[in-house]
């Protein structure tokens, strides 16, 4: 029996049971994929996002000028809120889900050159207007919009020989040119460290005429670069950055990067997977199931979840799911969670799943045992993946909020903690050191979008002008408690769970191997691979670990 809890955990069920067959993995790409559609579908979803957003702008314009005058931002805007789900009104999700794509930021980006527009392109255009048509009395199908099975790298060999041709071309024309880009930038980097203002306007001139958001991926790494660089001589970084955060987009927008992303990139498929499985292992015939999700989102982690316990044979698992996630700026805090819960509800039912669900906008530092309602006849399961980069580390207190969410998880006692994170090295304080780590990673993350999707994608565009210039704008060009992005690695945060209480599950060899199975089939899988190390597994890119996943339980007491 696990101390603490009522239900011995089950280590793994057969992997061939129905619940979660081969094609599970098709089967959650299915289901996330049809959520998403469903989303974009509601009335007046960009309608709402206006309104949020110019609370959002609002926000970023009044909080700097009551630091000034040394009072606190009304406490009445912020304050996290605790909800129970019932019915939920209308509201915005845009900015909460830019941070949860800027989270996946080490997954997506940068594009090179193909000419003209292919029918990817077109069909990604014809997205938002074929949602609107397809009939609400339809939504009790799934949903799976052919454009993307047209993206899937494992899917469309036309699309993948034209990517590979493109990024070719990419790696023989933009080898020199990124030389030349990295020696002007970094020269660039020491001139604003020393503040010769002459010499750093110069080379920023230099750079913006040799380079373009519309060209290859130096040139608009190295655009976007010279930008940031500015913003910091000129000490307006932390305002420029504000102004990226507060910038009014269309929630439809967001949500066709999210569907792009799970179509094109395995290791959204893979990291759903492994959550999920690891979870159906665990909860077994459990009557009663509660997951805490810290940094819920969207929720499109649970539809493929739901559907896999609705095909558990007799009585159906009672689901619980307590979703955590950052309050919005604004007089609508908990907005994005409230509408989470609603949607998720409304798809329980349809694969008749009871159901219940609470909502907690709040930093995740400051959420409280009495807050999760914890029941010791439920099994329970805390979820986390890529979102712990968001929570401060030691710069912003001693009393880490990292350390002091780890220490809140185990003090509950759940049956296991499944997390996920970006595996990206620490930046470093001082400006020259932490610009020469920017400059590699964000050239590595706009690289490999080369070879995933095409040039003139709108989607891409907006990953690239949008998510990637803002942690750009924020790494280089922000200070203090403006600078909010900062990664670690893998083994930096099996550390700290250590320090915390928690001992590691081995890694179940069965997910292992089907994980590294479904990899090898995806084309360009010299790009995509699996490993593991000390428990976790990893993700990689080019051989790289840019994500990792792990199984902890706390240590007995």
């Amino acid at each position: 029996m696990t101390e603490g809890n009522s239900f011995e955990i089950v280590p793994k069920i057969d992997p061939y049971n129905r619940l979660v067959s081969e094609d599970y993995p098709d089967i959650a790409l299915n289901a996330t994929l049809s959520y998403l559609s469903q989303i974009l579908m509601e009335e007046d979803i960009d309608e709402k996002d206006i309104l949020y957003t110019k609370q959002s702008a609002l926000h970023a314009m009044e909080k700097p000028f009551y630091d000034i005058i040394g009072q606190k931002y009304p406490p009445s805007l912020t304050e996290p809120q605790l909800l129970n789900h019932k019915k939920s009104t209308p509201g915005s999700t845009s900015q909460h889900f830019l941070n949860q794509l800027g989270s996946t930021s080490g997954i997506l980006t940068t594009e090179c050159g193909s000419k003209g527009k292919n029918k990817l392109n077109r069909d990604l255009d014809l997205l938002e207007g074929r949602n609107r048509k397809i009939a609400m009395s339809n939504l009790e199908e799934p949903l799976r919009n052919a454009m993307f099975d047209e993206v899937r790298l494992d899917h469309d060999p036309e699309v993948t020989i034209v990517q590979e041709h493109n990024a070719n071309i990419c790696s023989e024309q933009g080898r020199v040119e990124s030389a030349d880009f990295k020696a002007l930038l970094i020269q660039c980097s020491y001139a604003v460290s020393e503040n010769d203002r002459h010499l750093a306007e110069n080379l920023i001139n230099q750079i913006r005429k040799l380079s373009s958001l519309d060209g290859d991926w130096s040139h608009r790494v190295a655009y976007v670069f010279a930008d940031a660089l500015e913003a910091r001589l000129n000490g307006t970084g932390s305002e420029a950055w504000r102004r990226i955060v507060a910038k009014r987009i269309p929630a439809s927008e967001y949500l066709k990067v999210a569907q792009l992303y799970v179509t094109v990139c395995p290791f959204a498929r893979i990291s759903m997977y492994y959550g999920n499985l690891t979870i159906l292992n665990v909860v077994g015939k459990a009557p009663k199931l509660h997951i805490i999700d810290f940094g819920i989102g969207l929720g499109f982690q649970w539809p493929s979840l739901i559907q896999a316990l609705s095909n558990k044979s007799g009585e159906p698992t009672k689901l619980r799911i307590t979703g955590i996630d950052f309050p919005q700026p604004g007089f609508r805090p908990a907005e994005l969670v409230q509408e989470t819960g609603r949607r998720l509800e409304a798809y329980a039912e349809r694969f008749n799943i009871p159901f219940k669900y609470q909502g907690i906008a709040s930093n995740w530092e400051s959420v409280s045992i009495d807050d999760l309602k914890i029941d010791r006849n439920e099994v329970l399961i805390v979820y986390t993946m890529y979102r712990f980069r968001e929570v401060g580390d030691e710069s912003v207190a001693l009393d880490s909020p990292r350390d002091r969410v780890l220490n809140l998880i185990r003090l509950i006692r759940p049956h296991i903690f499944i997390e996920g994170i970006l595996s990206i090295t620490s930046f470093s304080p001082f400006f020259i050191s932490r610009f020469r780590q920017g400059l590699f990673l964000y050239s590595f993350i706009f690289e490999i979008l080369d070879i995933l999707v095409p040039r003139d994608n709108k989607q891409r565009q907006f990953i690239e002008r949008n998510i990637l210039a803002r942690d750009i704008y924020n790494v280089l060009a922000c200070e203090g408690s403006d600078w909010i992005v900062k990664p670690e690695t893998y083994k930096q945060w099996h550390g700290r769970n250590l320090r915390a209480g928690f001992e590691q599950i081995p890694l179940d060899p069965v997910i292992l191997k089907e994980c590294k199975e479904k990899v090898k089939k995806v084309k360009h899988n010299g790009i995509f691979s699996i490993d593991e190390d000390k428990n976790w597994l990893l993700l990689c890119w080019s051989g790289r670990a840019t994500h990792a996943i792990s199984t902890w339980k706390p240590k007995p007491a």
